[in-house]
């Protein structure tokens, strides 16, 4: 099952037309490129955000943030449950386990907007308004990348998004609420999220927000399939010999009885 859902996936991918998704001038197929051959800028940058680096620039943000699709762990639809195990921590007043688990996730997901919202409610709560800021700053300077990357009116101006969550944090941030989803594709197969707003303030226009989500669903989705795939060849594997050794011993079984008969 796991091995059909993949060659579906591949498929889908083997469809696309080769057409570079570009934002900011960076074709994501050539970051990609340039994360395997300098894997330790893309380090470099990730330890600077992690431990606040305030002379980052707007660029070294957008390699952060693309670049992580390409790196090892990169699985955005897991990145939102991560967000919700500290947001539940944070509900039932567990503020501590959440700054800590958050942080956790942070170093491990720095290019994660949602985490460091969360930490700044975090720090919030506890009362520390400066590492408070700190946090939110952080915050918006990431968010900053996929919410200027397009203006959102359309499949050509779409903005271009790493996982699924951020969607919804932009909606936020421009003042709607999200009535509804559809999944759209381009003619060269390109996915995109076209999410309806309805705006908080009365008398303000609906309006249908536009997201091109490459990222999280074309190589998110495969890497999560592949990575489960593995998984559970590795499972069959290990109960292969356990099947081989009952063979053997139903053998050995058969061969004595002949003795014993003869």
């Amino acid at each position: 099952m796991f091995r059909l859902v993949t060659f579906i996936i591949f498929l889908f991918i083997s469809q696309l037309s080769y057409t570079q998704v570009t934002v900011y001038g960076l074709e994501l197929d050539s970051l990609k490129l340039l994360i395997e051959e300098n894997p330790g800028m893309y380090e470099d940058l990730s330890l600077k955000i992690i431990n606040n680096d305030t002379s980052l620039q707007f660029l070294d943000y957008a390699i952060i943030y693309y670049g992580s699709a390409y790196v090892d762990g990169y699985s955005p639809y897991n990145e939102k449950m991560l967000r919700m195990s500290v947001r539940e921590l944070l509900n039932e007043g567990d503020i501590e386990e959440a700054i800590k688990l958050g942080e956790s996730i942070m170093r491990e997901n720095p290019a994660l907007a949602g985490i460091y919202l969360d930490l700044g409610i975090a720090y919030e709560e506890k009362g520390d308004i400066e590492t408070a800021k700190t946090y939110y700053s952080r915050y918006s300077n990431i968010l900053s990348v996929p919410f200027y990357s397009g203006t959102g009116e359309s499949q050509d101006s779409a903005m271009v998004v790493r996982n699924i969550d951020d969607e919804y944090l932009i909606m936020y941030e421009l003042g709607f609420d999200v009535a509804g989803q559809s999944l759209l594709r381009d003619d060269n197969g390109i996915p995109y999220d076209m999410l309806k707003g309805t705006p908080e303030k009365e008398g303000a226009k609906a309006q249908n927000v536009y997201f091109n989500i490459y990222q999280p669903f074309i190589l998110g989705m495969a890497k999560m399939f592949s990575d489960t795939s593995d998984e559970q060849e590795e499972v069959e594997d290990k109960k292969k010999p356990k099947k081989d050794k009952k063979k053997k011993k139903d053998k050995k079984k058969r061969k004595k009885s002949k003795k014993d008969k003869s």
